[in-house]
């Protein structure tokens, strides 16, 4: 027998606006398969409206879902026998929706935690974070890392060595935003790292229109 349970992940809802269904649930299991179901269409035994496979091995975590202005993003992390992956896929606006390539983020023997995202606005400037936790075979490397929402490329790699953080644990440590920090657990302690800010649009200051000066009037010469 096998262990293919669908238990492995929580399920996502997901929104993909001009997708048609738009009001969709995501779910990843240890059969290595992300599906995508209508929420509006729930009950009985159905093929789902979407479904593919996206790791080579289990996936045991919990994943979230971002929107760009580009796609509407799963992100997720796959077991690989010790040589974890975090990857994102996009569910695409069409009718019906499918599950493309996003990106896929090799953590090696850095090892990987569950996804969490941020933002500046709740569209720009997406960042998907992990922690380099242990996993099987590796130790981790104990890390905060972010990745740019639409490419994986990285964004932030871990800091210096006052970023090291003691005791996290596995697929179950994430990390949670809040009043402009980032905060993760581990073994006795909390962690904090300033969340990146917004940089604002400036304003723009009308010119003022420059004040005509007024001509002078010649002094009539004295009448005899």
């Amino acid at each position: 027998s096998s262990d293919w349970d669908l238990g492995s992940s929580g399920p996502l809802l997901v929104d993909v606006p001009g997708a048609t269904p738009s009001h969709l649930v995501v779910t990843l299991g240890k059969d290595r398969r992300m599906n995508v179901v209508n929420r509006d269409n729930l009950g009985g035994i159905s093929a789902p409206v979407a479904v593919s496979i996206v790791a080579d091995n289990t996936i045991i975590q919990a994943a979230v879902t971002y929107r760009t202005k580009q796609d509407t993003y799963v992100a997720f992390r796959a077991n690989n026998d010790g040589n974890t992956v975090l990857s994102a896929r996009r569910i695409t606006a069409t009718n019906p929706p499918t599950i493309a390539t996003g990106w896929d983020v090799n953590r090696g023997a850095g090892g990987c935690g569950s996804p969490f995202v941020t933002s500046t606005d709740g569209t720009n400037n997406m960042i998907v974070w992990v922690v380099g936790t242990e996993d099987h075979a590796t130790e981790g490397d104990q890390r905060l890392h972010g990745y740019d929402g639409n490419t994986g490329a990285v964004v932030y790699d871990g800091g210096g060595s006052n970023e090291v953080m003691a005791g996290t644990h596995y697929y179950s440590t994430t990390g949670i935003v809040a009043r402009g920090h980032i905060y993760v657990a581990g073994d006795n302690k909390v962690y904090a790292f300033a969340a990146p800010e917004p940089t604002p649009t400036p304003t723009p200051t009308p010119t003022p229109r420059p004040t005509p000066t007024p001509r002078p009037r010649p002094t009539p010469a004295p009448r005899p």
